[in-house]
């Protein structure tokens, strides 16, 4: 078990296999090992998540790292599953639509917001450009790939066009999740 800081640790999207399916999702890499996210606890309960790392690592369970950082402690399990993402790999194919939609409308997500577009008001939408830079920064990846995330989420049904005018495109358009309308 290591006790770490945040800055110590390469944050990196990562493959995981779940039986036949493969997912990707947030991960982290420490002295060439993958790592995926655990409990988060607060500052005050700094002492009970080392005492909880520390039994899980000498149980012989899990190798894991307690990360701090400037709001919380979280604790991150090492996998031997995880394969890191290259560029070779085709990441629009692994996402897990569910999980990127919960992180895009949960706090850090896409703005959600009222909207207005030439004397036309829009309620609880986002805008295209925007979320392509939110999903860059999220899976480290390149803009095209961050557009065909987004014309996924529109052809799963999880997101559509506010006039359902447009597929999902890197301008200044507005798009709204299924659950807003």
């Amino acid at each position: 078990m290591f006790v770490i800081e945040s800055k110590e640790i390469e944050y990196c999207p990562v493959i995981k296999k779940c039986g036949q399916e493969a997912k990707i999702i947030q991960g982290a890499s420490y002295q060439q090992k993958l790592f995926t996210p655990g409990e988060i606890y607060s500052q005050e309960n700094k002492k009970f998540a080392i005492n909880k790392g520390r039994r899980l690592s000498l149980e012989g369970k899990a190798l894991c790292l307690v990360v701090e950082s400037k709001h919380n402690i979280r604790l991150w399990y090492h996998d031997e599953q995880l394969k890191k993402l290259t560029k070779e790999d085709d990441i629009v194919s692994y996402v897990n639509m569910p999980s990127l939609v919960r992180a895009m409308r949960d706090i850090g997500g896409v703005k959600i917001m009222d909207r207005q577009y030439r004397l036309r008001k829009y309620s609880r939408c986002f805008i295209g450009s925007e979320a392509v830079s939110w999903i860059i920064g999220y899976f480290q990846i390149s803009e095209p790939e961050a557009v065909s995330i987004g014309q996924r989420l529109i052809s799963e049904k999880y997101i559509h066009h506010v006039t359902d005018d447009h597929d999902f495109k890197n301008e200044y358009l507005f798009y709204r999740f299924y659950w807003d309308d």
